[in-house]
């Protein structure tokens, strides 16, 4: 712990409303990025980063932001140098969408930084940032660790942003978000053996998160799930429902998710502060950002829905119901095997593939088989697949064993094929008629 960091007090019910966020020094946009690695990064903490009269240092936000997008380039991410920043007053904490960052303004006097901090604290910190700079030596203490973490927060979007231009973001809010404070912690402690930032500023930033975790409610922190797998599920589970009610939170002052946002921010700046007692290397994220083996996506999907599965080496085998599940993976290429736990006798064999052919024409994609031994199976190979992709395909694959299991199993009892799937289609009819009735009724 750093020594200008001290324990704070505590102001009840001071500046209880959202404050605008000042924009100072704003107005013009990014310039042409540069993706070159010369001239080499100058340090940027010998001054405040908001700068003072006479003293050298960013003018704008839109500096800054150049000066942590060459962070990235110049370690490996070309893609960092073609990201836009864009400033919005109401936007409070930055964010990344579709390859874009969006900020706050942050540069500025010491009132930009009160105004802006007033605004977090009213949404969704329950006014516990009010009294913010009360946690410092002084006020040069306080900026500088504002200064450490707004940094940091562009470092942690930049990851984001980075990952939707490559297409690599993950489904699980948690991994995702994890993985940017990977990014955002690694980047910093580079620059700090580089040169490139002084020695002090992990400890300007760590005191900032030992603030932002004074800030949780008392009892909270020992809440919260340890083991991981529980820890992965409240992460996301809160985080969508904080994510619900940001726009509200922000613009109102009132957060209806406020014990979600408690939860999911304190699991935030627990990661931080056990990554910066030991940063992650850059060459263990080399391959972070870049598309994961599908395997691997896929067996962190089945580990995060409970269902217990069997793996050997590119296969995984699992069941659900009576249906048994082999899915096997080849790079990019993915094949799925649906046993449906039917077997057909061979008097019936005829009828189920007459069904089978049936069943095709309205299922469009993967087929349906009959194996030498009678075991009924659905079959589909796909090649090229992105994560998403494999995975909703996958997903789609085991509803149809689901849909149509009855259905063959009716034919193997003796229907006729044809009237099994004529009834099939009726009974989808009479379903879409009555989803249409009431939608009709709700308008």
């Amino acid at each position: 712990m750093p020594n200008s960091f001290k324990r704070r007090r505590r102001l009840p019910g001071a500046a209880a409303g959202v404050l605008a966020v000042l924009a100072v020094g704003c107005a013009r946009p990014p310039e042409a990025p540069s993706v070159s690695p010369d001239p080499p990064l100058v340090a940027m903490y010998a001054l405040p980063l908001a700068g003072q009269e006479g003293s050298v240092a960013f003018t704008d936000e839109y500096e800054a932001f150049e000066w942590a997008r060459q962070a990235y380039v110049q370690r490996g991410w070309p893609e960092a140098g073609g990201i836009p920043l864009e400033l919005d007053t109401h936007a409070a904490i930055p964010f990344a969408s579709d390859g874009t960052i969006v900020s706050p303004p942050f540069i500025g006097p010491e009132q930009a930084m009160t105004e802006h901090l007033a605004v977090v604290s009213t949404a969704f910190y329950r006014g516990e940032l009010h009294d913010y700079a009360d946690s410092f030596e002084g006020p040069a203490e306080a900026r500088a660790a504002y200064d450490a973490f707004m940094l940091a927060m562009l470092l942690h979007e930049l990851a984001h942003a980075i990952a939707q231009v490559r297409d690599v973001s993950e489904d699980n809010a948690y991994l995702e978000e994890m993985r940017a404070i990977d990014f955002e912690v690694a980047i910093a402690a580079d620059l700090v053996a580089t040169g490139q930032l002084p020695p002090r500023w992990m400890d300007d930033y760590e005191a900032f998160n030992r603030v932002l975790l004074e800030a949780a409610p008392p009892g909270l922190l020992d809440e919260l799930p340890t083991e991981p797998q529980k820890r992965r599920l409240a992460f996301m589970r809160h985080y969508k429902l904080m994510n619900e009610h940001r726009v509200e939170a922000i613009t109102t002052g009132r957060n209806p998710a406020q014990d979600s946002a408690d939860r999911v921010l304190a699991m935030y700046t627990e990661h931080r502060l056990a990554r910066v007692k030991a940063p992650p290397a850059l060459a263990d994220l080399e391959s972070a950002l870049e598309h994961p083996d599908l395997d691997v996506h896929f067996e962190t999907v089945l580990e995060e829905s409970l269902i217990p599965y069997e793996r050997n080496g590119p296969m995984f085998r699992f069941q659900a119901g009576p249906a048994r599940y082999v899915v096997r993976f080849n790079r990019r290429n993915v094949f799925f095997r649906g046993d449906m736990g039917l077997t057909v006798p061979p008097e019936r064999r005829g009828a189920v593939l007459e069904f089978a052919n049936l069943a095709y024409s309205n299922q469009v994609w993967g087929r349906f088989e009959l194996e030498e031994d009678g075991t009924l199976v659905f079959f589909f190979a796909e090649y090229e697949m992105s994560n998403f992709d494999a995975v909703s395909k996958i997903r789609r694959g085991t509803e149809v064993v689901d849909r149509w299991r009855l259905d063959f199993a009716t034919v193997i009892a003796g229907q006729e094929a044809q009237a099994v799937f004529d009834a099939r289609r009726a009974k989808q009819r009479a379903e879409a008629e009555a989803a249409d009735a009431r939608l009709e009724e709700a308008l």
